[in-house]
């Protein structure tokens, strides 16, 4: 099969959806399959070029801050040439911005299936925005409708994407994302951990919570440190570590100054996606308290690392943090806050909730993730597009 991946984000931009794409494709590849990503030109892009993955010229929106925040200008004409001459047999987006709006238009010219990815809750990113006044859920909501209506299939992460469909009376088929588990194991290095935890003056009796994502308001970035602070404060043996840039990130520096707890509080900016494997291994909990994930891939990670996860009560998290097995999901950030002190003080079940992670974890791999999406692939194939007067998706969990 020929397939076409379009998005807005990709290697060696670092956030979950760069990472999701990059495996689907290598996935599907190493499954017998030619591969063609359709994303973004990234200015400080560097090493090697991939190969079938081309790339439009993109602005850098500054009002976002970050150099992941790039907006496509893709070439039409160009990119529906370069399908016809690949004989693309299917089309799979995995944005709802220009990217997607490309794929989504050579699907329609070219008469063959789309299939789509909701990754993104975009209600949860409003404030970036005009503060919020732009756009409002409404009109999030009227863009998926027309982004959706004549697709082949839309696949659903999480119960959280389901049920946001279920709103729009749009029908999904749910596909679990998954981690590379091979490629994963393969950056962990001992040396390196023991280099890091020597860095961060990591010492036998310390525990190690974790957070990786931005730094920005749609994390609940700032009341995850509030807690972690509280914690902190409360238990001398806890050290904290953020991993990823945004817009709260020196806030936060300024805040765990105020707090004396700089010393222990440690912000490491953006690091490699080959080396968060090492900061996953010497830590021992991981904690959000983010409420707009669809199912994040870092929580995935978490769970191969072996990581008992606390979080807010959220549907993005089901299946993933499986209340007093592997962690819990709680209603408060106060909540969050005494499940991590009764966590800390139980050595015997941190132990336990990490083994269950540790099982948890073969549910979401790289290749369940490509095996079901390919079988997918083969029932939109078999349905085609919907006809002129019929909305689609054709194809959906009944």
């Amino acid at each position: 099969m020929r397939i076409a991946l379009f998005t807005d984000t990709y290697l060696p931009q670092k956030n979950g959806v760069a990472v999701a794409v990059n495996q689907l494709k290598h996935e599907l590849v190493k499954l017998g399959h030619d591969v063609y990503v359709y994303t973004i030109h990234i200015p400080s892009e560097g090493g090697e070029i991939e190969e079938q993955v081309l790339r439009s010229r993109a602005l850098l929106v500054p009002r976002l801050g970050a150099d992941e925040n790039l907006l496509a200008f893709p070439s039409r004409h160009k990119t529906l040439k370069q399908l016809k001459s690949d004989n693309i047999d299917i089309i799979h987006t995995h944005t709802e911005l220009p990217q997607g709006f490309l794929g989504r238009y050579c699907a329609k010219a070219l008469g063959i299936p789309h299939i789509h990815t909701v990754h993104t809750m975009w209600a949860d990113y409003r404030h970036y925005l005009f503060r919020g006044r732009l756009l409002t859920e409404r009109n999030v909501a009227f863009i998926y409708h027309i982004f959706l209506r004549k697709t082949t299939a839309v696949i659903t992460p999480s119960m959280k994407a389901q049920l946001f469909l279920e709103r729009l009376s749009i029908k999904g088929v749910h596909i679990n994302n998954g981690v590379d588990e091979e490629n994963f194991a393969a950056s962990l290095s001992v040396a390196r951990q023991n280099t890091l935890r020597q860095q961060l003056g990591i010492e036998l009796r310390h525990k190690v919570i974790i957070f990786v994502g931005r730094l920005a308001p749609e994390k609940r970035a700032i009341p995850l440190f509030e807690v972690l602070a509280s914690v902190m404060q409360q238990r001398k043996d806890v050290i904290s570590i953020f991993i990823g840039e945004g817009v709260d990130a020196e806030t936060m520096k300024h805040k765990a100054v105020e707090k004396n707890i700089s010393n222990k509080c440690f912000f490491m900016g953006k690091v490699e996606h080959h080396e968060i494997a090492n900061y996953y291994a010497i830590s021992d909990i991981y904690v959000t308290v983010s409420l707009s994930e669809v199912q994040p891939m870092t929580l995935i990670e978490a769970l191969l690392s072996s990581l008992p996860i606390i979080s807010r009560q959220d549907s993005a998290y089901n299946g993933l943090v499986m209340q007093n097995q592997n962690g819990g999901q709680y209603a408060t950030d106060a909540a969050v806050l005494e499940a991590i002190l009764e966590l800390l003080d139980n050595p015997e079940l941190l132990a336990s909730y990490s083994a269950y992670s540790r099982t948890l974890s073969q549910k979401f791999t790289a290749r369940a993730n490509a095996e079901e999406t390919l079988s997918l692939y083969h029932r939109a194939l078999e349905a085609g597009r919907p006809e002129a007067f019929h909305k689609g998706p054709l194809v959906y969990d009944e």
